[in-house]
């Protein structure tokens, strides 16, 4: 049967599920990984979208090593400690990066302080992703891997196959998918491999990166600073060539080519968190994938997202079946995650333009979702949406 005539599961994540990764509480643990600094556990979690610009250890190491990504950052950390007249926050950091944005051509300078961000922000999940794999933690077991393997084992009880969509950076779920069956982050091919399991990044990922226009092919094999410099400098008065994607694999402190390598001058193919503006970042063939499940997705896990990508919720609007259960997850604090799984379930009606909805809400989170899962057997949330 081909793929797109199978009964399909829609999984979308969103930085929820990343934060809420790990499959039990380490409190105040202290995590260790080769060559980089040991830090608390809160620390080097992967961080919501309005942690981004939090003055955490890590995050303070990487603006020393991305200056001029400081601009783009004080602005949003003056802006996120503004309180309205309620005391409530004045604003969102996707709106206080849109207004940084919307002044760039008033003050070119600042093209380069959003170019630098991407950096800032790729070199963020990605160590981030390395400290959630330390052996000082459970050796890079998340609820990812949970996950992964509870769908593959869905998909294999009938003519059935899974859509991940996920909205992370990071490279937590192309680990778990590698331990399940050897998927590899470095090729664009193994993200729709798979007979069952399909793998989207609409925001872009940490390893994905444009080649700026015309520039010079340069050796790999020396400081990755100047390089992206050089890269920076390319690309404002050059054309990111948006429609090719190169993966590379490095550490976090090196570019791990030998000087033999050669390439164009890259930028990080990460979409910037900007409200009104959001940017769809995946190869064509990705979003192909994706359209081409009109009318087959029957039922749909939301994890971590607030379903707020207007564009995206267009995409999936001929997809969904009219009689499709959803399960929408969140978590934190009860009442604000009451509050966000009304407001996502909300976004979902008037965007997708549903008559109804057989909606299941989960506000515990992520870990005690597969928790619960895993001590009531198949009669857990997650299993009435796949039963």
């Amino acid at each position: 049967m081909e793929y797109e005539q199978r009964e399909t599961l829609l999984v979308i994540l969103g930085a929820g599920a990343s934060h809420d990764c790990l499959p039990e509480p380490l409190g105040k643990k202290t995590v260790r990984v080769q060559r980089l600094e040991p830090l608390p556990l809160a620390d080097v979690l992967p961080p919501l979208t309005k942690e981004l610009a939090d003055g955490r250890p890590l995050q303070n190491e990487l603006l020393a090593e991305w200056p001029d990504a400081g601009p783009v950052i004080d602005y949003l950390r003056r802006g996120l400690k503004a309180t309205g007249a309620d005391g409530s926050p004045a604003t969102t950091l996707e709106r206080a990066l849109g207004e940084y944005q919307d002044g760039v051509e008033r003050v070119p300078e600042r093209r380069r302080h959003l170019l630098t961000t991407r950096f800032y922000l790729r070199d963020l999940l990605w160590r981030c992703t390395d400290y959630m794999k330390s052996a000082s933690l459970t050796g890079g077991i998340t609820n990812y891997l949970t996950l992964g393997s509870d769908v593959l084992d869905w998909c294999a009880g009938g003519d059935r196959c899974a859509v991940f969509v996920d909205f992370n950076y990071d490279l937590l779920l192309e680990d778990a998918f590698s331990r399940l069956w050897g998927f590899d982050a470095l090729s664009m091919k193994s993200y729709l491999a798979h007979d069952r399991i399909t793998l989207l990044k609409p925001h872009g990922s940490v390893q994905w990166h444009w080649p700026v226009l015309g520039s010079e092919r340069t050796a790999y094999g020396y400081d990755p600073r100047l390089l992206a410099r050089k890269s920076i400098n390319a690309a404002l008065t050059a054309t990111i060539e948006q429609d090719q994607l190169f993966t590379l694999r490095f550490p976090t402190h090196d570019w791990g080519y030998s000087s033999q390598v050669t390439l164009p001058l890259l930028i990080p193919a990460i979409a910037l968190p900007i409200e009104r503006k959001p940017e769809l970042i995946w190869p064509k063939e990705q979003q192909e994938r994706l359209s081409s499940l009109q009318g087959m997705v029957s039922r749909v896990l939301i994890v971590g997202w607030r379903a707020a990508e207007p564009e995206f919720l267009q995409l999936i609007r001929p997809l969904v079946r009219v009689d499709a259960k959803w399960l929408v997850v969140t978590g934190g604090d009860s009442s604000r995650a009451q509050r966000e799984a009304a407001e996502v379930i909300e976004n979902l009606r008037s965007a997708l333009q549903l008559p109804r909805m057989d909606t299941i809400t989960y506000d515990k989170g992520f870990r005690t979702l597969l928790i619960d899962e895993k001590q009531s057997g198949s009669l857990g949330e997650l299993g009435r949406l796949l039963r």
